[in-house]
């Protein structure tokens, strides 16, 4: 028998509470980690979503305000004057109110220190004057100007960044439309702003660590970046992904992730107002994973430690279970060995304490159960050895009091069977040369009883094979006689078809009787009208005479056919007369060959019912037959039983004296 490996209740309890404790604390890990990264997300998330907005929230005022500055101007009595006293032959810088158009442009200028100047395009004369001195009119196309378009569509716009050529910073001009009393845009007011400010203003937000905010035109136009060699170029022209291009374009604004010169960073897009710009924030992967990586970290380091106490206090609580179970485990050792000498120093208040007492007890009530088995194993040699007189002197207790009495039982229970073996063993003896006499007689009564049932056989075969040849014989004539009642059936249905024949021939001689009968009447008829054509001839005289021989000649005509037909009809019923003594004398043949096949028929079901007498008789016999083999056997096996029975009684004599030989040895 294979063994098993010796597994330690300690590791036993260790292994059975882990693997209930460690699922659980498995799941709760997963839920807090998930939980924590789902957190830790949302807070990055958060805080691109709401460094995005608040950039695009201060970006909205920075650019409303000169939005609203150009708006004035646009209304603006000096500048609305101007443009409608300039013609396409007068610049707006020569008009005689240039003075003051000056002065408003400039106050207008003054006004802020990010407009660096402000200038007014009067659409008819295509001229532009500007607060720092600068004209434009000659060869000048007001149409071309990107700001143009606030006069087209009647509202303040703000233009892309372009470089100041000047100053060489990235400047936008916010541009209004001057319109007339009737509605009509006569010129356009501007204001070039400088973006040194609003890149100040970008600069100071910062996400994180290395996170930032950058400022792009929809178009992808960098504005903004805190690279400056990144400033004015355009998505497509960089080493980033369409990522940035997809989320400026949609319309539900939320986080992304996108590679920018070949590092992955998320980042969120936020409108500015009505106007073309997009601030995107954005913060590099690593950073953005990094809390929930700290927190993920921090809940495994947390679980794991208090995995590591379970298993402590675990080992600690099972050591005290242990313990004592290792002791007893050493004296139940002992005890299995045969050694009742030991002594157990358990002394704990619970079950192990009960179990420990209750050994003790075993152990003693063991050694006053050896001195019973001691006894009962002297008492069970004596048996052995064929003394059935036995006596037990202990007072035995509990289950081996019930062992005594089976003892004293079996002592009882042996003396009187033996006695009794000894009474029937020679009964036996006796009825055993009594059935051995019986079983000779029975032997030599069978073996003639054999002979006799085989030549029993013999004759039966002889039988069986006579009635065979019978029953084969008539099954041959049965089929004679169905061939002759086929062949009777055949000639009946012939003198049938010829009876049908013969009557339909004197359906038709009736139906000629009647055809010669008009005949008759018509060679009469044509009598008459020959006797009247030769009355007529005869009063026609000469001219009718060959008339009155064609009367003459269909008259003889009519007379012979008159003669022709009581010929012909009697000839017809003499034809009739003979075919109705034709047709009764086949119906008397068929009559009697309906009757010849009625005998047939029934001499063919006698040999039929006798060759299924013949079969059923050689069927019988058969089985007779056989039934006589199987009392041949039977009486053959009665034969060899009845000899074996006697063997078997003179061997049962022998055995019963030798039995009583052996019972002889008991003292009872």
């Amino acid at each position: 028998m294979k063994m098993q490996q010796k597994k330690g209740i300690l590791a036993e309890i260790t292994n059975k509470i882990l693997r209930v404790v460690l699922p659980v604390l498995l799941i709760i890990t997963v839920v807090v980690g998930f939980m924590v990264s789902n957190t830790s997300l949302s807070a990055q998330e958060a805080s691109l979503t709401q460094e995005s907005e608040m950039a695009s929230y201060q970006l909205e005022n920075f650019f409303t305000k000169y939005l609203t500055t150009a708006s004035m101007a646009g209304v603006n009595n000096n500048l609305k004057e101007a443009c409608d006293e300039s013609s396409g032959t007068t610049y707006v810088f020569d008009l005689p109110s240039k003075n003051d158009v000056m002065k408003t442009l400039q106050e207008i200028a003054s006004s802020d220190e990010n407009i660096q100047a402000c200038f007014i395009a009067d659409i008819d004369s295509s001229s532009v004057l500007s607060s720092d001195g600068t004209t434009a009119g000659e060869g000048f196309d007001v149409t071309g100007r990107a700001w143009y378009s606030a006069a087209t569509d009647k509202k303040t716009v703000l233009t892309k960044p372009y470089v100041d050529t000047a100053t060489g910073g990235l400047v936008v001009t916010v541009a209004a439309p001057i319109c007339n009393t009737s509605g009509t845009a006569v010129g356009v007011v501007g204001l070039d702003i400088a973006l040194a400010q609003m890149n100040a203003i970008l600069s100071e937000y910062t996400i994180g660590k290395a996170g930032f905010v950058m400022l792009l035109a929809t178009d992808g136009t960098f504005v903004y970046h805190p690279n400056p060699d990144v400033q004015m170029k355009n998505l497509s022209e960089l080493d980033i992904s369409n990522h940035i291009a997809q989320a400026m374009t949609q319309e539900e604004h939320k986080v992304f992730s996108y590679t920018a010169f070949g590092a992955s960073k998320f980042g969120y897009a936020a409108p500015i107002g009505d106007l073309d710009f997009m601030v995107v924030s954005n913060i590099p992967s690593g950073e953005y994973f990094s809390q929930m990586i700290i927190a993920i970290i921090l809940t495994v380091l947390v679980v794991a430690a208090g995995i590591a106490a379970i298993i402590v206090a675990i080992k600690k609580v099972s050591k005290g279970i242990t313990q004592p179970i290792v002791e007893l485990n050493d004296v139940a050792t002992q005890l299995a060995d045969g050694n009742l000498d030991v002594s157990i120093s358990v002394d704990v208040d619970n079950e192990i304490g009960e179990l420990s007492d209750s050994i003790s007890k075993t152990v003693e009530r063991l050694k006053v159960y050896i001195a019973y088995i001691d006894e009962i194993s002297a008492v069970l040699t004596q048996i052995a050895d064929g003394k059935l007189n036995v006596s037990l002197q202990y007072d035995y207790a509990g289950d081996f009091a019930r062992v005594k009495d089976a003892m004293l039982y079996i002592s009882t229970s042996m003396k009187e069977v033996m006695q009794g073996i000894i009474e029937s063993s020679g009964q036996v003896e006796l009825g055993s040369e009594e059935l051995a006499r019986a079983s000779q007689t029975i032997a030599e009564s069978a073996t003639n009883q054999a002979a006799s049932v085989q030549e029993l056989v013999a004759t039966s075969n002889q039988v069986a094979e006579q009635v065979q040849e019978n029953a084969e014989g008539a099954k041959m004539s049965a089929g004679e006689t169905e061939k002759v009642m086929h062949m009777m059936e055949n000639s009946k249905v012939q003198m049938n078809l010829m009876m049908e024949a013969m009557d339909k021939i004197t359906t038709t001689s009736k139906e000629v009787v009647g055809i010669i009968k008009t005949i008759e009447e018509i060679a009469s008829q044509t009598n008459l009208l020959a006797l009247n054509a030769s009355i007529e001839a005869a009063r026609a005289g000469e001219a009718g005479r060959g008339f009155s021989v064609v009367a003459s000649e269909i008259s003889s005509l009519a007379d012979e056919s008159t003669s022709a037909a009581n010929t012909t009809r009697n000839l017809i019923g003499v034809s009739i007369d003979e075919i109705e003594k034709g047709t009764a004398l086949a119906r008397e043949v068929v009559d009697s060959m309906q009757a010849v096949q009625d005998a047939i028929s029934y001499v063919n079901e006698m040999i039929v019912k006798t060759a299924d007498n013949s079969s059923g008789q050689a069927q019988n016999i058969k089985e007779i037959r056989n039934g006589v083999e199987e009392i041949a056997r039977s009486i053959e096996d009665n034969s060899a039983a009845a000899e074996e029975s006697a063997a078997t009684s003179e061997e049962l004599a022998a055995q019963a004296t030798t039995l009583s030989d052996m019972i002889q040895r008991f003292e009872l």
